[in-house]
């Protein structure tokens, strides 16, 4: 690695960004690996995000992560995308080459993880219902196909959003049925897991992704989502109510430490420090 990528800048681009708990997780791993580079957030109105992209690369920053709303914006503004990046056409991570910008995803890898590791689950033939249809949930959608889910259903406010993403996404999907749905009690009896992708949850006065009243306790509940003063209403509600669940931290965890690989690919992630670091603030 050159010299130059330990004294700059990492940061976070989204709107917004005050919530974000990936501050103090980089900077904690930046400081157990004694890498003398800090991580910002950046939070960028949707005016300007061209503007931000277009002079980035002669800025001193050498990395970022991008999150809600401009994952998707940020894989058309890359000058070049790794493989898993290419395939979901959308980036949550930067890493800044010569001027160029190389766009990658890490949120799959959390996601699996996460699943993996915190909810102890094994994904393989379950039945999963998928809120949203942005970059985020284009990487869960292929997360549940690297985990070979029977069936995968898709419900978004945005019906021409959703259908996009099902486009997209059905070359990868291998074994695993892609369907669309509106009426979601037509589905509740066979669900195992229902995950949030989209932001709501990110204010405290968002309305719940989807009332869980009624909803058999076996039926998991994922929140990609966190906020800064504690766990989602949604996920509180769940667990209050009998579900197993979980918020956006430990994905966040996972796709944080596969990001700092991915900017320092010789420095092994700290995982015990983000997780703490992660966890106590």
């Amino acid at each position: 690695m050159s010299q130059r990528g330990f004294y700059n800048l990492l940061g976070l681009i989204g709107y917004p960004v005050s919530h974000s708990r990936s501050p103090v997780m980089q900077s904690a791993a930046l400081s157990k690996k004694r890498i003398p580079a800090i991580y910002v957030p950046f939070s960028i109105e949707p005016s300007v995000i061209n503007h931000f992209f277009k002079v980035l690369p002669s800025s001193n920053i050498i990395g970022v992560n991008v999150t809600v709303p401009y994952k998707e914006i940020a894989y058309s503004l890359c000058d070049s995308h790794t493989p898993i990046a290419q395939a979901l056409k959308a980036v949550n991570t930067i890493r800044v080459v010569d001027g160029k910008l190389i766009g990658h995803n890490t949120d799959v890898e959390g996601f699996i993880l996460a699943i993996k590791n915190k909810m102890r689950i094994d994904l393989n033939n379950k039945k999963v219902l998928l809120l949203g249809a942005g970059g985020s949930a284009r990487a869960i959608a292929m997360g549940c196909f690297q985990s070979k889910v029977d069936t995968l259903w898709i419900k978004n406010r945005t019906p021409s959003r959703m259908m996009r993403l099902l486009r997209d996404m059905s070359k990868y999907k291998d074994k695993t049925r892609l369907k669309s749905v509106t009426e979601l009690h037509n589905i509740y009896n066979d669900i195992d897991m229902i995950i949030n992708a989209t932001a709501l949850g990110l204010k405290s006065d968002d309305p719940l992704p989807l009332p869980l009243c009624g909803l058999s306790k076996r039926i998991k509940i994922v929140d990609i989502v966190y906020q800064s003063a504690g766990t989602t209403k949604w996920v509180r509600n769940a667990k209050s109510s009998g579900h197993q669940a979980i918020d956006g931290l430990e994905m966040l965890l996972y796709q944080g430490a596969a990001s700092f690989s991915f900017w320092f690919p010789n420095v092994a992630p700290p995982l015990s420090i983000m997780r703490k670091a992660l966890y106590n603030n």
